[in-house]
């Protein structure tokens, strides 16, 4: 699946990240400093917005930043961008301490990603942390795709239907052709192992969702998109930049 999925999504020029009240701040600083580094550096990416649903023009993070909101996402802008970055947060999940029960996913952002899913069938998606619980409650994750997350929500993603693992970064098929899914872990939890589902199901035009798993993961999430859209070469300038050595490397399922 790695290979043809480079081949896929090496048009990648257009990134949005969804924003929401109570987001946390890393998950979507994080991508957002890694690829816009690449738009003023290079130009190899063209733009890096943070969007927000309609009506929205700023939120406030789980801590207290306050981040403006470039463009609304919808279906019709959809078509706007090739990749969207779901952030966790309180509106992604809260865990039992604070909500009974847990709250899984906002209602509202699981219906404005089925909405952008369906406008834009080729987009790319990617979670990071519990930003999974969305992506899985809009069915762009299907049973038994391969899922990172942070690993206090580990227990209750699973109940979602999906084949959680501790991998730092996972790449697996998304709910359109996902059949089944044979996980590699190891025993450190932060290996460098690629999960695809069955391989053997999947075509060039069959989605592919990446996750990650807690917060600082957002760093070895973006280094390993722009290893699949840009190729390595551009993964480890950028990460050298950051000054963030030893980064996740994808590989292909063996």
């Amino acid at each position: 699946m790695l290979s043809l999925a480079k081949e896929q999504y090496k048009t990648v020029t257009r990134v949005a990240i969804l924003v929401f009240s109570g987001i946390d701040e890393l998950d979507f600083v994080i991508p957002h400093r890694v690829f816009n580094g690449v738009v003023k550096m290079n130009g190899t990416l063209t733009k890096c917005d943070l969007v927000a649903a309609e009506g929205v023009t700023q939120v406030t993070s789980g801590h207290g930043l306050t981040a403006k909101v470039d463009v609304v996402l919808s279906a019709a802008s959809a078509p706007n961008y090739d990749l969207v970055v779901v952030p966790g947060g309180r509106n992604a999940y809260q865990p039992t301490a604070f909500a009974q029960p847990p709250i899984l996913a906002d209602p509202n952002l699981v219906d404005l990603l089925k909405k952008v899913a369906a406008a834009n069938p080729s987009i790319l998606f990617a979670s990071i942390c519990t930003g999974a619980f969305l992506l899985a409650s809009a069915d762009i994750l299907g049973p038994g795709s391969s899922v990172s997350t942070h690993h206090r929500a580990r227990q209750n993603l699973a109940e979602l239907g999906v084949n959680v693992v501790t991998d730092r970064v996972a790449l697996t098929a998304g709910s359109d052709n996902n059949k089944s899914s044979n996980s590699k872990k190891n025993d450190s939890g932060y290996g460098n192992n690629t999960d695809s589902g069955d391989s053997r199901n999947s075509d060039t035009t069959a989605r592919v969702v990446l996750t990650a798993g807690g917060i600082t993961s957002a760093l070895d999430l973006s280094f390993a998109i722009l290893e699949l859209i840009l190729g390595p070469e551009q993964a480890d300038l950028s990460a050298a930049t950051l000054e963030y050595f030893g980064r996740f490397v994808l590989k292909e399922q063996t």
